[in-house]
Parts: structure tokens; C-alpha cells; sequence
């Protein structure tokens, strides 16, 4: 008899699970906060274009590397292995974030102008840099109590986390009245997070005694890297499209508003998805059912509560944030539409059979269809084409994927998806979507 996912044991996957949740909760609260602390539109505009700087800097090279670094932890056969595997990450990952901070700082106006069209200041990058770069390098913490398996300290980092950005940025924004004393807050916030990592695993870079430790990470690494870089060039290219069409700080942060999921969504499909990984890998058969299970509870959980929001989201998202938003719920309810891609859960299958080529492959095929459409769609439907050609390139890759896996295996959608559950759903979600633009 199988065991509801709500009865089972509280496991450190779980635990990891909240934390992703709690950060994207934080990261919601901080733009309503935002929004209602009364900065201006420019303000907020300038504070979303720091953020999509950062990202471009740091999201190829750490998502690979972290990702590589839990592969190569998994190998290690003894704690002192393990223990040595993490203090070569930390070095690393101090010793690369700290270059690309130097060249950022050196390169900053040039940097700006190339994704932004100078809208954000060099001054300003210099500031939000002290914050940004140590966050995303002590984004190793979480993953070190996850392979440890320790609750306590993951529980403690996430409260930390999830809080502490929160406080960090609003409560100087609100007594200042200022962006850039909510920014120094966040500075403080970084310090006590590189604080943090170095107490708990004390990074250290000998070469000569990491060598062996680099270059296995190194052989893992560089290819997560690469999909890392086809994955991620979405949030750029649509970012980079809008800064040069526009050149307004105003227009971006209503994009920016506007293009997200729901906060637990991604979470809750990339949980299935990994777990749906290992049993794939081991039993096929038993995994494509196991799957489809877990793929039926997520739709009967995810779909209800995204028709609600797109229902309702241009009502309440003005009252959430501010009137200067309004826009933005035309933009949510486009990127709600991705819901309908998550669930198709074709990755899973080819990461078992290790069809890393064919992953690669589509995914720098959906990159090039998002930037034909994104550059042919703002010139007709402007930021809410942007939105649009994103859903559907994300939809083509989930279709390049499923036919790759029928000629492969000879094996149809319906052996790994409830077909017909996630086709009536998503009629029943444009139809809403629909009704509520023709209002």
C-alpha cells in the first residue's frame, strides 16, 4: 500500500524541499515589501536590473559547479574525503566569485551598457556586488547539510535565509527611505553568510593536494555547466530584449514582477522529478509508473490553485503590490501557463538512460526558438510577447523531448504522463486565461 507523500517520514529531502520554497517565498515578500515601502518605480527598476546582472555573472558556473560538487561528495568513500571535498568547493568557489567580483567592479560601466543600456549605474553595481557575489557562493551551505543529512542546520540556514534578506533590505529601505541603505543591509546580511560557511567547513585551495579533488569535480562540472548556460539564457535573453527595446528601468521591473511561477511549483516538480530519477535509473518499468502517480498528484494539486490565480490575479496583484503594477498580472498569468510544461516530466527519463547529448541538444534548440520569437513578438505584443515566447519555447522542448523518447524506446507520452488529466486541465487554463483577457 503506498504511503501519502503528507504521512510519510520528514527526510533531509524534505527539509531541502522547504528550504527551496522558503527561499522563493522570501524573494515574493521582499517585491511586495518593495513595492509598498515607498520607493518609486525607477527604484525598484534599478534594484531588479542589479539582480539580473548578478545572474548573469554567477548562475552558469555556480549552478554546474554545485551541482558537480554533490555528484563528487557522493563518491567520496570516507568523512575525511567528504570533509576535504567540501573545503576545496568553498576555496573555489571564494576564489571565482572574488575574481568575477574584481573584473565586474573594473568593468562595470561596459558590463551595464551591454545588458542594461547603462540603466544601471556603475556606482550602484559597485555597491549591490558586496552583496550578491558572497550570497550565491554561500549558496554551498544548504547543499553541505543536505549531504551531511543534518535537519538542525538546514532548518537554521533557511529561517536565516529566508528571513534575513527579508529584514536585511526592508527595514533600512523603510527607515531610510533609500535603495541603496537597503543595500547595505543586505551587505551585512551577505557577511554573516560567508561567516557561516567558512566556520562550517573552513575553505582551503592547496593545489597540490586538490588536484586530484579539482579535477574529478572539473570532469563532472563542465558538462552540468553547459546546461546550466542553455537552461538559464532564457531569464537573459528576455531581460536583454526588454532593456534594449525599452531602456526603462519602469517597463523592466513590471516584466520582472509579472515573470514568475508559482512560488512552490518548481520546487514541487523538480522534487518529483529527482526523486522519479533514481528509480529510473534502477527499475524502468516500476519508475515510469511510479511517475505517473507522482505526476497525476501534482497536477490534481497545481492546476486548481494556478486557474484560481489566473482568475483572480488582476484583482488582487495591484493590492499586493501597488497600482504601479497593474501590468504585471497580465504578464503572471502568461508565465502561469509554463505549469503546463513542468508536468511533463521528460527530463527525468533521459537523465536515467544518461542521454546527456539530446539534453544539451534541445535545450540550445528551445534557447534559439525563445530568441527568434522573443525578437519577432516585442514588436507586435511587446513585454507580454516576450512572456509568450517563453512559454512556448518551453513547450517546444518538452515536445522535441517526448518525440526524441518515442523514437528511442518506442514509448508513448501516456507511459509516463496522465495524458488526458494534463490535456483537460490545460484546455480548461487557456479557456480561463481567455475569458479573463476578453473581460
Amino acid at each position: 500500500m503506498r504511503v501519502p507523500l503528507w504521512q510519510g517520514q520528514w527526510d533531509i529531502s524534505r527539509s531541502f524541499q522547504t528550504f527551496q520554497i522558503s527561499r522563493q517565498i522570501g524573494s515574493i515578500l521582499v517585491a511586495i515589501l518593495l513595492a509598498k515601502s515607498g520607493l518609486d518605480l525607477d527604484d525598484i527598476g534599478q534594484y531588479e536590473q542589479l539582480l539580473f546582472l548578478g545572474y548573469i555573472l554567477t548562475f552558469f558556473w555556480l549552478q554546474g559547479l554545485i551541482q558537480g560538487f554533490v555528484a563528487s561528495y557522493s563518491k567520496g568513500d570516507q568523512k575525511d574525503d567528504r570533509q576535504h571535498i567540501e573545503q576545496v568547493a568553498g576555496g573555489l568557489l571564494i576564489l571565482i566569485g572574488g575574481g568575477l567580483g574584481i573584473v565586474s567592479w573594473l568593468l562595470a560601466g561596459p558590463f551595464s551598457a551591454l545588458f542594461t543600456g547603462s540603466v544601471v549605474r556603475p556606482d550602484m553595481w559597485h555597491l549591490f556586488a558586496l552583496f550578491f557575489i558572497p550570497t550565491q557562493v554561500s549558496s554551498l551551505v544548504e547543499h553541505v547539510y543536505l549531504l551531511r543529512e543534518e535537519k538542525k542546520g538546514l532548518f537554521a540556514w533557511t529561517l536565516y535565509t529566508s528571513l534575513g534578506m527579508v529584514i536585511a533590505l526592508i527595514l533600512p529601505v523603510w527607515w531610510f527611505g533609500t535603495l541603496q541603505a537597503g543595500i547595505w543591509g543586505l551587505i551585512f546580511y551577505a557577511t554573516l553568510r560567508m561567516a557561516w560557511m567558512v566556520l562550517l567547513i573552513r575553505p582551503k585551495l592547496l593545489l597540490g593536494k586538490s588536484l586530484h579533488v579539482l579535477n574529478e569535480w572539473g570532469r563532472l562540472s563542465i558538462p552540468l555547466i553547459g546546461y546550466a548556460m542553455a537552461g538559464g539564457a532564457t531569464v537573459i535573453v528576455d531581460g536583454w530584449i526588454i532593456n534594449h527595446h525599452y531602456h526603462d528601468a519602469r517597463v523592466f521591473a513590471i516584466f520582472r514582477y509579472g515573470a514568475r511561477e508559482l512560488p512552490f511549483s518548481l520546487a514541487l516538480a523538480s522534487g518529483v522529478g529527482t526523486a522519479a530519477i533514481a528509480l529510473l535509473a534502477t527499475n524502468w518499468s516500476a519508475g515510469l509508473i511510479d511517475l505517473k502517480i507522482r505526476v497525476t498528484r501534482l497536477c490534481h494539486i497545481l492546476f486548481p490553485i494556478t486557474l484560481v490565480c489566473i482568475a483572480t490575479s488582476h484583482w488582487w496583484f495591484t493590492k499586493i503590490f501597488s497600482s504601479d503594477f497593474a501590468g504585471s498580472a497580465h504578464i503572471f498569468n502568461i508565465y502561469l501557463m509554463i505549469l503546463i510544461s513542468r508536468v511533463i516530466m521528460t527530463s527525468p527519463l533521459l537523465t536515467a538512460k544518461r542521454h546527456t547529448t539530446a539534453i544539451l541538444t534541445i535545450g540550445l534548440l528551445e534557447l534559439l526558438v525563445n530568441i527568434i520569437l522573443s525578437l519577432i513578438f516585442v514588436q507586435y505584443w511587446g513585454i507580454a510577447g516576450v512572456a509568450w515566447a517563453t512559454v512556448i519555447a518551453y513547450t517546444f522542448e518538452k515536445l522535441a523531448n517526448m518525440y526524441f523518447i518515442h523514437r528511442t524506446y518506442n514509448l508513448a507520452p501516456s507511459s509516463y504522463v496522465p495524458t488526458r488529466l494534463v490535456i483537460g486541465y490545460s484546455a480548461l487554463m487557456i479557456l480561463v486565461y481567455i475569458l479573463v483577457q476578453t473581460n
